[in-house]
Protein backbone atom coordinates (compact mmCIF):
# COMPACT_ATOMS: atom_id res chain seq x y z
CA UNK A 1 0.00 0.00 0.00
CA UNK A 2 1.20 3.47 -1.38
CA UNK A 3 1.09 5.44 2.43
CA UNK A 4 -0.48 9.07 1.56
CA UNK A 5 -0.91 10.06 5.13
CA UNK A 6 1.32 12.91 4.70
CA UNK A 7 -0.87 14.27 1.62
CA UNK A 8 -4.30 16.42 1.92
CA UNK A 9 -4.68 18.04 -1.26
CA UNK A 10 -4.54 15.85 -4.63
CA UNK A 11 -3.52 17.67 -7.89
CA UNK A 12 -4.33 16.15 -11.18
CA UNK A 13 -3.34 17.52 -14.96
CA UNK A 14 -6.76 16.70 -17.33
CA UNK A 15 -5.99 15.14 -20.44
CA UNK A 16 -3.83 11.73 -21.02
CA UNK A 17 -3.80 11.75 -17.26
CA UNK A 18 -7.78 11.49 -15.98
CA UNK A 19 -8.83 9.32 -19.63
CA UNK A 20 -6.08 7.18 -21.33
CA UNK A 21 -3.79 8.25 -23.59
CA UNK A 22 -5.30 5.56 -26.43
CA UNK A 23 -8.40 7.65 -26.96
CA UNK A 24 -6.71 9.86 -29.69
CA UNK A 25 -8.33 12.70 -28.00
CA UNK A 26 -4.80 14.33 -28.13
CA UNK A 27 -4.34 13.56 -31.73
CA UNK A 28 -7.57 15.65 -32.15
CA UNK A 29 -5.73 18.21 -30.62
CA UNK A 30 -2.88 18.24 -32.56
CA UNK A 31 -4.61 18.21 -36.28
CA UNK A 32 -6.73 20.67 -35.14
CA UNK A 33 -3.41 22.82 -33.86
CA UNK A 34 -1.59 22.16 -37.14
CA UNK A 35 -5.03 23.17 -39.35
CA UNK A 36 -5.14 26.18 -37.44
CA UNK A 37 -1.31 27.20 -37.28
CA UNK A 38 -1.81 26.54 -41.46
CA UNK A 39 -4.87 28.61 -42.14
CA UNK A 40 -3.35 31.77 -39.65
CA UNK A 41 0.11 31.53 -41.44
CA UNK A 42 -0.39 30.22 -45.01
CA UNK A 43 2.05 27.45 -44.17
CA UNK A 44 2.17 23.72 -45.34
CA UNK A 45 1.06 21.10 -43.34
CA UNK A 46 4.30 19.65 -42.56
CA UNK A 47 5.37 23.33 -41.78
CA UNK A 48 2.98 23.81 -39.11
CA UNK A 49 3.34 20.46 -37.23
CA UNK A 50 7.56 21.54 -37.07
CA UNK A 51 6.32 24.87 -35.70
CA UNK A 52 3.50 23.25 -33.13
CA UNK A 53 6.18 21.50 -31.57
CA UNK A 54 8.81 23.63 -31.65
CA UNK A 55 6.87 26.63 -29.47
CA UNK A 56 5.88 23.15 -27.35
CA UNK A 57 9.28 23.01 -26.08
CA UNK A 58 10.66 26.73 -26.39
CA UNK A 59 7.69 27.95 -24.38
CA UNK A 60 5.89 24.77 -22.67
CA UNK A 61 2.64 25.07 -25.09
CA UNK A 62 2.17 25.43 -28.30
CA UNK A 63 -0.30 28.33 -27.83
CA UNK A 64 2.33 30.33 -25.66
CA UNK A 65 4.47 30.44 -29.01
CA UNK A 66 1.94 31.56 -30.97
CA UNK A 67 0.97 34.09 -28.73
CA UNK A 68 4.74 34.81 -28.22
CA UNK A 69 5.77 35.21 -31.95
CA UNK A 70 2.39 35.93 -33.81
CA UNK A 71 0.50 37.70 -31.31
CA UNK A 72 -2.64 35.19 -31.81
CA UNK A 73 -5.53 35.49 -29.23
CA UNK A 74 -5.48 32.88 -26.70
CA UNK A 75 -9.08 32.37 -26.58
CA UNK A 76 -9.65 32.06 -30.26
CA UNK A 77 -6.85 29.42 -30.49
CA UNK A 78 -8.40 27.51 -27.80
CA UNK A 79 -11.68 27.62 -28.61
CA UNK A 80 -10.20 26.06 -32.11
CA UNK A 81 -8.37 22.83 -31.01
CA UNK A 82 -10.77 22.17 -27.93
CA UNK A 83 -13.58 21.68 -30.50
CA UNK A 84 -13.47 17.86 -29.99
CA UNK A 85 -15.95 14.52 -30.38
CA UNK A 86 -15.37 12.88 -27.05
CA UNK A 87 -17.61 10.03 -28.18
CA UNK A 88 -13.73 7.92 -27.78
CA UNK A 89 -13.55 8.52 -24.33
CA UNK A 90 -15.03 6.52 -21.69
CA UNK A 91 -15.95 7.19 -18.12
CA UNK A 92 -14.96 4.73 -15.47
CA UNK A 93 -16.88 4.55 -12.13
CA UNK A 94 -13.95 2.17 -10.51
CA UNK A 95 -12.11 5.40 -10.88
CA UNK A 96 -14.65 8.13 -9.52
CA UNK A 97 -14.77 5.49 -7.01
CA UNK A 98 -11.38 5.68 -5.91
CA UNK A 99 -11.35 9.31 -6.31
CA UNK A 100 -13.87 9.74 -4.09
CA UNK A 101 -12.15 7.89 -1.67
CA UNK A 102 -8.86 10.15 -1.36
CA UNK A 103 -8.63 11.88 2.06
CA UNK A 104 -8.75 15.52 0.89
CA UNK A 105 -9.37 18.03 -1.36
CA UNK A 106 -8.96 17.14 -5.51
CA UNK A 107 -7.68 20.37 -7.58
CA UNK A 108 -8.01 20.56 -11.75
CA UNK A 109 -4.15 21.86 -12.91
CA UNK A 110 -4.16 22.35 -16.61
CA UNK A 111 -3.08 23.70 -19.38
CA UNK A 112 -6.56 23.54 -21.54
CA UNK A 113 -9.14 26.34 -20.80
CA UNK A 114 -11.77 25.98 -18.78
CA UNK A 115 -14.61 25.18 -21.08
CA UNK A 116 -12.42 22.22 -22.11
CA UNK A 117 -11.86 21.09 -18.75
CA UNK A 118 -15.25 21.45 -17.87
CA UNK A 119 -17.00 19.59 -20.52
CA UNK A 120 -14.01 16.95 -20.19
CA UNK A 121 -14.71 16.65 -16.31
CA UNK A 122 -18.70 16.16 -16.75
CA UNK A 123 -18.37 13.98 -19.63
CA UNK A 124 -16.23 11.78 -17.46
CA UNK A 125 -18.81 12.01 -14.76
CA UNK A 126 -16.51 13.18 -12.01
CA UNK A 127 -16.60 17.41 -12.18
CA UNK A 128 -18.28 16.84 -8.70
CA UNK A 129 -15.62 15.39 -7.10
CA UNK A 130 -13.15 18.37 -7.92
CA UNK A 131 -12.86 21.71 -5.63
CA UNK A 132 -11.53 23.85 -7.57
CA UNK A 133 -9.97 23.79 -11.33
CA UNK A 134 -7.42 25.79 -12.70
CA UNK A 135 -6.64 26.16 -16.56
CA UNK A 136 -4.46 28.25 -18.18
CA UNK A 137 -6.65 31.47 -18.43
CA UNK A 138 -6.50 31.00 -14.70
CA UNK A 139 -2.66 31.26 -14.43
CA UNK A 140 -2.50 34.37 -16.77
CA UNK A 141 -1.30 32.01 -19.41
CA UNK A 142 1.35 31.15 -17.65
CA UNK A 143 1.27 27.30 -18.75
CA UNK A 144 2.94 24.97 -17.05
CA UNK A 145 5.24 24.05 -16.62
CA UNK A 146 6.36 27.54 -15.38
CA UNK A 147 7.20 28.16 -11.79
CA UNK A 148 4.79 31.05 -11.60
CA UNK A 149 1.62 28.88 -12.37
CA UNK A 150 2.02 26.34 -9.47
CA UNK A 151 2.62 29.18 -6.75
CA UNK A 152 -0.40 30.66 -8.10
CA UNK A 153 -2.76 27.46 -7.33
CA UNK A 154 -0.66 26.88 -3.88
CA UNK A 155 -1.18 30.24 -2.64
CA UNK A 156 -4.79 30.51 -3.87
CA UNK A 157 -5.87 27.04 -2.65
CA UNK A 158 -3.50 27.76 1.06
CA UNK A 159 -1.56 24.41 0.16
CA UNK A 160 1.76 23.36 1.15
CA UNK A 161 3.81 21.64 -1.30
CA UNK A 162 5.39 18.89 0.85
CA UNK A 163 1.27 17.82 1.41
CA UNK A 164 0.30 17.93 -2.11
CA UNK A 165 0.67 14.92 -4.63
CA UNK A 166 0.40 16.23 -8.53
CA UNK A 167 -0.88 13.57 -11.33
CA UNK A 168 0.62 14.58 -14.45
CA UNK A 169 1.36 12.60 -17.88
CA UNK A 170 4.07 15.16 -18.96
CA UNK A 171 6.92 14.42 -16.75
CA UNK A 172 8.13 18.12 -17.73
CA UNK A 173 5.93 19.43 -15.46
CA UNK A 174 6.48 17.70 -12.79
CA UNK A 175 9.95 18.94 -12.09
CA UNK A 176 9.06 22.41 -10.86
CA UNK A 177 6.01 20.43 -8.20
CA UNK A 178 9.47 18.58 -7.07
CA UNK A 179 10.75 21.55 -6.72
CA UNK A 180 7.84 22.46 -4.75
CA UNK A 181 7.98 19.78 -1.98
CA UNK A 182 4.90 17.70 -3.81
CA UNK A 183 4.99 14.09 -4.08
CA UNK A 184 4.56 13.58 -8.01
CA UNK A 185 3.11 11.20 -9.77
CA UNK A 186 3.98 10.33 -13.64
CA UNK A 187 1.16 8.93 -15.91
CA UNK A 188 3.51 6.96 -18.15
CA UNK A 189 4.18 3.51 -19.90
CA UNK A 190 7.59 4.61 -19.91
CA UNK A 191 10.42 3.12 -18.53
CA UNK A 192 12.74 6.02 -18.18
CA UNK A 193 13.64 7.28 -14.49
CA UNK A 194 13.71 10.92 -13.56
CA UNK A 195 14.91 12.29 -10.24
CA UNK A 196 12.12 14.31 -9.68
CA UNK A 197 9.31 11.47 -9.98
CA UNK A 198 8.46 9.72 -6.96
CA UNK A 199 5.86 7.05 -8.63
CA UNK A 200 5.41 6.18 -12.13
CA UNK A 201 2.14 4.22 -12.94
CA UNK A 202 0.42 3.65 -16.52
CA UNK A 203 -2.98 4.92 -15.34
CA UNK A 204 -4.50 6.92 -12.37
CA UNK A 205 -7.07 4.03 -11.76
CA UNK A 206 -3.98 1.30 -11.42
CA UNK A 207 -2.07 4.24 -8.96
CA UNK A 208 -5.02 4.34 -6.78
CA UNK A 209 -5.72 0.59 -6.48
CA UNK A 210 -2.54 0.06 -5.17
CA UNK A 211 -3.64 2.91 -2.69
CA UNK A 212 -6.38 1.05 -1.41
CA UNK A 213 -5.09 -2.12 -1.79
CA UNK A 214 -7.61 -3.27 -4.05
CA UNK A 215 -7.21 -6.17 -6.67
CA UNK A 216 -6.39 -5.26 -10.27
CA UNK A 217 -8.60 -7.80 -11.82
CA UNK A 218 -11.47 -5.17 -13.76
CA UNK A 219 -10.25 -2.09 -15.54
CA UNK A 220 -12.84 0.23 -17.26
CA UNK A 221 -12.62 2.67 -20.25
CA UNK A 222 -9.55 2.77 -21.33
CA UNK A 223 -7.43 2.35 -18.42
CA UNK A 224 -5.92 -1.14 -18.74
CA UNK A 225 -5.18 -3.92 -16.02
CA UNK A 226 -1.65 -2.96 -14.55
CA UNK A 227 -0.25 -6.26 -16.13
CA UNK A 228 -1.37 -5.26 -19.41
CA UNK A 229 0.73 -3.14 -21.82
CA UNK A 230 -1.70 -0.02 -21.63
CA UNK A 231 0.28 1.59 -25.18
CA UNK A 232 -0.22 4.65 -23.87
CA UNK A 233 1.32 8.25 -25.12
CA UNK A 234 2.63 10.87 -23.80
CA UNK A 235 1.25 14.20 -26.39
CA UNK A 236 3.20 17.48 -26.36
CA UNK A 237 0.61 20.07 -26.55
Amino acid sequence: MKNISHLDTFIFDLDNTLYGADTGLMDQMHDRMGMYITRMMGVEAAVASEMRHRYWKQYGTTMAGLVAEHGVDPDHFMSYVHDLDLAGVDACARTRQYLEALPGRRIIFTNADNRHAERMLTHLGIRDLFEDVFDVTRVGFKSKPAIESYHQVLNTIGAEGSKCAMFEDSVENLRPAYDLGMTTIWVTDAQDTHDFVHHRTPNVLTWLEGVFEHDNSTSCGNEPRENENPQGRRHPA
